[in-house]
């Protein structure tokens, strides 16, 4: 199974200002593998991730890109209904960087 994975980091005045989302699929020893969204993509895998952190991916890539930007994608999924990989899909093609290491929050 795949799944996107939140990992928090260390408390700092009540937030956690290194709290990022990384992707990975789970093997049937229950072993975790990083990869990369890539490759998640590829993954022949069942998508097990739940919808809170899809929601939360989605926003964190668009805190990254400008404000322009923010509403070309806003108009993108009005006009088209994409699922969530599209929607990160669309959201590289503007220049948000998802790497191995995962996508920060704040």
């Amino acid at each position: 199974m795949k799944t996107i994975f939140s990992e928090d980091g260390r408390k700092v005045n009540g937030n956690y200002p290194n709290a990022k989302a990384v992707f990975g699929i789970v093997d049937e020893n229950n072993e975790v593998t990083v990869v990369s969204f890539k490759d998640w993509v590829k993954s022949p895998e069942i998508d097990q991730s739940s919808e809170y952190i899809k929601k939360e991916v989605v926003a964190a890539a668009l805190k990254s890109i400008p404000f322009n930007k923010r509403v070309d994608f806003n108009q993108f999924c009005r006009q088209n209904e994409p699922n969530f990989i599209e929607k990160l899909q669309k959201l590289e093609g503007f220049g948000v960087k998802i790497t191995k290491k995962g996508i920060k929050f704040n």
